[in-house]
């Protein structure tokens, strides 16, 4: 649908249509973008003008200007409650609101709107604006244009869904996604700290892909997880042994593989230098690249949402998308086509990325992923 006419302005990114995915801003190798400014409330609004708001429709008429005669509860919502906003002449947004609580009963609100509540800092709904727009900005990724963005409320356009695949999707999303890859950084990291699933995802500038991802990946939400009580210390002492021999496995990155490269070789030993491969380059990812954040119509993707940006070796996002059945066969097909995995990623590799994701889900829900965690420490402790 794009955005509302009422409030229609240019968009930076657009699903390319006809022409295919590799079209325009969509294809080839760009280098990382200055940082873009926080997103600023939309146009016409008065910031803070309503001092207590329980209602997120006073939120989004505060924001647009215009009062939604009905909300929608949609799924997800990690950071905050999630609502399709009907607006009157039938158009529509999605919005965000951070700690909606006891919602349940108010005018124009669908039973069962009025439950969810963010699970982290409110902040996380201004950061995931600000990341969509980075993505609009400085990629041709295909993301909801945002319409409004503060820690309290983030407003997008609505994008028209049916979740109908094809195999000429499927080639489409890994032309996309290779060429999101394509982006490259000057280190690994992010220009700010992001949020994964709510949760907050440290970015600090790292020249050494094996330190980032041991430091700011494993051993912080390892952590995280037994603070909050989700995992028993002994399992983090064994992520951390993990991550003291992770060089075995996965390698530093080109800026610090050369003065590294031959002691790695003899140090692991027999075969491990295929297992480690030959590390890429720092490479944007949208970092939560699971199928329920890949919108279909028509067998064709039209948008992908709730991302977790970051600059990473590309292999950690396609281990992700194999954890929770994000693609088909198609998809990493056309995506090696573009940008071979190196040897060792679905024998060793892959399992071994996944720890993060899983160490996120053991700290969001606990249960059975632990027991995922515990069988891949097991392959490699």
């Amino acid at each position: 649908m794009g955005r509302p006419a009422s409030l229609r302005t240019p968009s930076a990114c657009r699903p390319v249509g006809g022409s295919g995915p590799t079209s325009g801003r969509c294809s080839g190798t760009t280098t990382w973008p200055r940082t873009p400014p926080p997103v600023a409330p939309w146009r016409g609004a008065t910031p803070g003008s309503r001092t207590r708001v329980s209602d997120p429709s006073d939120l989004i008429e505060d924001a647009l200007g215009v009062r939604p005669f009905r909300l929608h509860p949609l799924p997800g919502g990690a950071s905050g409650g999630v609502f399709r906003a009907d607006l009157p002449g039938g158009e529509a947004v999605v919005a965000k609101v951070a700690g909606v609580a006891g919602l349940a009963g108010l005018a124009g609100v669908d039973s069962g709107v009025g439950t969810a509540t963010v699970s982290e800092a409110g902040s996380a709904l201004g950061i995931e604006g600000r990341m969509l727009t980075y993505l609009a900005e400085s990629t041709g990724l295909p993301v909801p244009e945002v319409l409004h963005s503060t820690d309290r409320l983030l407003v997008m356009e609505h994008v028209e869904n049916d979740g109908s695949r094809s195999d000429t999707g499927e080639e489409e999303a890994a032309e996309m996604v290779a060429a999101l890859h394509g982006n490259a950084g000057p280190a690994f990291g992010f220009h700010w700290d992001t949020v994964l699933g709510g949760l907050p995802q440290p970015n600090p500038w790292t020249p050494s892909w094996v330190d980032f991802f041991a430091r700011e990946r494993l051993l912080f939400m390892g952590k995280a997880c037994v603070r909050a009580g989700r995992m028993p210390s002994e399992t983090l002492r064994r992520v951390e042994r993990l991550c003291a021999g992770l060089d075995r496995w996965l390698e530093p990155g080109p800026a610090s593989v050369a003065g590294r490269e031959s002691r790695t070789a003899l140090a692991a030993g027999p075969g491990a230098g295929s297992a480690a491969g030959s590390a890429a380059g720092p490479a944007l990812v949208h970092g939560d690249l699971w199928g329920g954040n890949v919108l279909w119509r028509g067998g064709r993707v039209v948008a992908f949402i709730d991302p977790a940006i970051h600059f990473a070796d590309p292999e950690v996002e396609i281990a992700f998308t194999t954890l929770f059945g994000a693609f088909g066969d198609t998809f990493y097909r056309r995506y090696q086509e573009i940008r071979p995995l190196r040897p060792g990623f679905l024998e060793v590799r892959k399992d071994l990325l996944n720890l993060y994701p899983l160490l996120v889900h053991v700290r969001l829900f606990g249960g059975g992923y632990l027991a995922s965690v515990e069988r891949i420490l097991a392959r490699f402790v």
